[in-house]
Parts: C-alpha cells; sequence; structure tokens
C-alpha cells in the first residue's frame, strides 16, 4: 500500500510539472521542451521525452514566449527582467532590473544633458527624484513590459506605454500646464537635442541625441487647445512625452497614454460598450483603462462585425480580446475549421500559435515606481527599526 502511494505521488508530481497554467508566462526554454513532449524537473531542467536526448539551450530560459514583440521580454535587454550589476541612476531596480548598467549611464549622461542649465536652475538634492528622472528610469523597470500596449495611437506610434494621470499631471504640471516641478520647466526650460539635418534640411534618423548640439526647449510649447480656448491637459502632456528625443532612451519612440485610473482595472460595463461602439480598430484597442489578465484573454465579449469583419469566426460569434485582436491585427487566427477555439493546453499548439496561446498578463500603469523600495533597502530599513527599538526599550 505504501509503494502504491509512493508511486501515485511521484506520478501526481510528474503531471504537476507539464501541466499548463494559462496565467502564468512560459520562458521560451519551457515551451521547446514541453512542444518536444519533455518535462520541467523540479530544478527548471528539461527531462527529454522518451527516445530524445535534445533538450533546448539554457540560454533561452532568459526570454519569456510572447505574443508579440516585447509582451513580456524588456525593450533594452530583450530578455526577461532579473537581477542586473549594481545600477546607481536607477537604484531602484538594484534586485531586477530590465536594463543593463550601461544603460544607467545613458539615462544619467542624457539627463544632466537635458538639465544643465546653470547655476540658478541647478537642481538641488538627489536629482534622481526629478520627475524627468524617474520617467527615463523606466527603460530600467522591472515591470516596464507591463506598462505595454500594443496598439497604434497618435504621432505615429506602433505601440504605447500606459502612464497614471494623476503622477504625470502632479509630476510635470497641469496649471499652469507643463510647468514642472516647482515651476523649473517654466523658469528654466530644458536643453533638447538638435535634430541633425541633411543638405536639404531634412532630419537625419538614427543619430545620437545632441551629436548636433542642442536647443533651448519649453515643454509647453506642445500644448494641445481646445476649440473653446481651454488647454486639454492630458493631451498636452501626452505631446510632450512624445515629443522628439523627449523619451526615455530606448523608449522615445513609444507612444503614451495616460490612465485616470491605475487603481482598479476597466469595469464590465464600460469595456463592453467600448468594444460595441467603437468605429474604428485603432479607438478600439485603445480603451480608457487598464485591462486585467481575465479581461484580456478570458472574458469573451461581441465586436462589431460589420465594421471589423469578425464573423462566422466562432461558434458563438463571441471571443476573447486575444482572439480578436490575433484574428484583426496579428495576423492569425485562434479557432480551428469547425470554429472551435484552438486547444492551447497542448504545448506543440501553444509554440505554433504564439499570439492565441502565449499568456497575457494584466496591464499596469507607470507611476515612477513611487512605493517600490528594494530587498537590500527594506532590509536595512528593518534593521534601523529593530535597533531604535532596543534603544527606546
Amino acid at each position: 500500500m505504501m509503494r502504491f502511494a509512493v508511486v501515485a505521488a511521484a506520478l501526481a508530481c510528474g503531471l504537476a510539472k507539464a501541466a499548463y497554467d494559462p496565467t502564468k508566462t512560459e520562458t521560451k526554454y519551457e515551451i521547446q521542451c514541453l512542444s518536444d513532449g519533455g518535462t520541467i524537473n523540479e530544478d527548471g531542467d528539461c527531462d527529454p521525452a522518451a527516445g530524445k536526448t535534445a533538450v533546448p539551450n539554457q540560454e533561452m530560459k532568459d526570454y519569456f514566449f510572447e505574443a508579440y514583440d516585447n509582451q513580456h521580454n524588456c525593450v533594452v535587454s530583450l530578455k526577461h527582467p532579473d537581477k542586473p550589476r549594481s545600477l546607481s541612476f536607477c537604484h531602484k531596480f538594484n534586485d531586477k532590473a530590465c536594463c543593463p548598467p550601461v544603460m544607467d549611464d545613458e539615462n544619467a549622461e542624457i539627463f544632466d544633458q537635458l538639465t544643465s542649465l546653470g547655476l540658478s536652475c541647478r537642481l538641488r538634492g538627489d536629482i534622481r527624484d526629478d520627475p524627468i528622472a524617474k520617467w527615463y528610469c523606466m527603460n530600467c523597470d522591472p515591470e516596464q513590459p507591463q506598462y505595454i500596449r500594443n496598439a497604434a495611437y497618435t504621432h505615429d506610434k506602433e505601440q504605447v506605454m500606459l502612464v497614471e494621470a494623476r503622477w504625470a499631471r502632479e509630476e510635470f504640471g497641469s496649471d499652469p500646464i507643463l510647468a514642472g516641478p516647482q515651476g523649473r520647466f517654466k523658469d528654466c526650460g530644458l536643453l533638447k537635442s538638435s535634430p541633425c539635418l541633411d543638405h536639404s534640411g531634412n532630419a537625419i534618423d538614427d543619430r545620437d541625441r545632441y551629436t548636433c548640439g542642442d536647443d533651448p526647449y519649453y515643454p509647453a510649447s506642445v500644448k494641445v487647445v481646445n476649440e473653446d480656448g481651454t488647454v486639454d491637459v492630458d493631451k498636452s502632456i501626452e505631446a510632450f512625452m512624445m515629443d522628439v528625443d523627449m523619451g526615455p532612451p530606448a523608449l522615445d519612440d513609444y507612444g503614451y497614454k495616460l490612465i485616470e485610473d491605475c487603481v482598479n482595472f476597466c469595469d464590465k460595463a464600460t469595456i463592453e460598450k467600448h468594444y460595441t461602439d467603437s468605429k474604428t480598430l485603432e479607438d478600439l484597442m485603445m480603451p480608457p483603462c487598464k485591462r486585467s489578465q481575465d479581461q484580456l484573454q478570458t472574458d469573451e465579449y461581441e465586436f462589431s462585425s460589420a465594421v471589423f469583419n469578425v464573423t462566422d469566426v466562432s461558434k458563438s460569434n463571441k471571443m476573447t480580446f486575444r482572439q480578436f485582436f490575433c484574428q484583426t491585427k496579428g495576423g492569425a487566427t485562434c479557432f480551428d475549421k469547425e470554429k472551435a477555439a484552438l486547444k492551447c493546453d497542448d504545448a506543440s499548439i501553444r509554440l505554433a500559435n504564439p499570439c492565441c496561446c502565449a499568456t497575457w498578463t494584466a496591464e499596469k500603469c507607470f507611476s515612477a515606481a513611487s512605493g517600490l523600495f528594494s530587498t537590500a533597502s527594506a532590509a536595512a530599513l528593518a534593521a534601523v527599526s529593530a535597533a531604535l527599538h532596543l534603544l527606546l526599550a
């Protein structure tokens, strides 16, 4: 009886290792191993199927399996976030980061060139508390992949970063618009990189910032004014964040979309109405709220078949947002000839259909990691607290 229990436990353990969990992000190593019939053991290594000896390259453990570029892997490192060598400018991310020290140094160098404005306008205290410094560290933020929404936006941006509207308004300024901390943007301006021009006066692409000098720049110069003469605060801030050579290094080709409520996910009525009322694909892909994992890959919705040509695809004419995205933008269908959803629990089907089967995780908004403390910082604070407690006891 005992022997049977041990065997049963071993079988259960083996099943657990190979079990598919659609809520968990897989590495390329894991999906390659499982699709070849292997299992992942307790050490995270591949045990190949019977009769097979090949296992995936160990380097593949550094990369997540994605539905589209930059969905789970970092824009800078092109792999999943991990512990970096020591960072100084973006020191908050020394436990886990999306960037190596070379990008940390690039952030500091460009920030210094942008804000070096003479004695009366010099930054005092810790320059890393400046809102632009916080924003420039977005490229090191380990949650950076979850800020990305794979949707086109203004200024010809193919992907956008979601940003907490409250944080952006407070840090960059809403009244006066884009005045900056203590009015510094308004009173001092910034030194923005000058474009390199060819003999016809056209901007030359792919030139490092400040190669061709700098120009005085006032963020409020890009403010957006409504027909009635009032300033559109959020559109103005987005225009500033998307202005040429203004964004964080390596992230200046992304759009920036302000989200009002970054605490809660879209409520059911709001997201359903957005999907049914949208008249263009661009509008539909840009709801005004952040979405949960279930809202992206599990919950089913009705989409306007007349507008988006998604009729006769699924049995119920309802589909998840992931399935809709793949059908209309991802260049793939997530249904078989019988209109049934693909069986993503089969690893070989997952590998062949990344858009439909790679895990989609909940969206997040950037807010400068204001509540983030590294493990080392937390440990140091705990030690100080314990010492004070002993002194006061």
